[in-house]
């Protein structure tokens, strides 16, 4: 059995099958996330948006996607690199997710090297969402897929790729 340390930043914490914690600090803070046996972490940053005033606004929500494109980058923290998504939720739902990491460019299969999500459920905040691979830091000749709800990515160059 694999022991798991969990900080909380606030009363708020969710666990779901397999191993995924969810803890939110406030709808101005950080909320931070964590897949399996730490193979991603996540972090979101709330979008500042005007209270909806009116109903047929909330109609329209509910029958569209609530995740907005997803965009590959490069997330830079504590002096390294990882190979990353950045995605808007334009409201809180539940959403498949997995994402796929290749070595070199082309999104190979016989080059696969790392995976997390697995198509497991995660439920996300209204907000913007960063996901990046945490085993390979600072090895960008790599390429990524990403799926996360109905959205689909093109293969990530991540030689090329922006930052986050």
């Amino acid at each position: 059995m694999t022991s798991l340390k969990i900080m909380v930043y606030s009363a708020v914490i969710l666990l779901f099958a397999p191993i995924l914690v969810a803890a939110q600090e406030s709808s101005s803070g950080p909320a931070f996330v964590v897949l399996d046996d730490g193979a991603a972490v996540a972090q979101v940053r709330p979008a500042k948006q005007p209270p909806q005033t009116n109903a047929s606004s909330d109609v329209e929500n509910r029958e569209t996607d609530p995740v907005g494109q997803l965009k590959s980058c490069v997330y830079r923290s504590g002096g390294a690199q990882y190979q990353a998504v950045k995605f808007k939720m334009k409201r809180a739902a539940s959403v498949r997710l997995d994402a796929l990491l290749y070595d070199g460019s082309g999104c190979s299969p016989s080059q696969f090297i790392d995976e997390f999500g697995y198509g497991n459920k995660v439920s996300l905040g209204k907000g913007i969402w960063i996901f990046w691979f945490i085993h390979f830091p600072d090895m960008l000749d790599t390429s990524g897929l990403w799926k996360v709800g109905k959205q689909r990515s093109q293969c990530a160059d991540y030689r090329t790729a922006p930052d986050c």
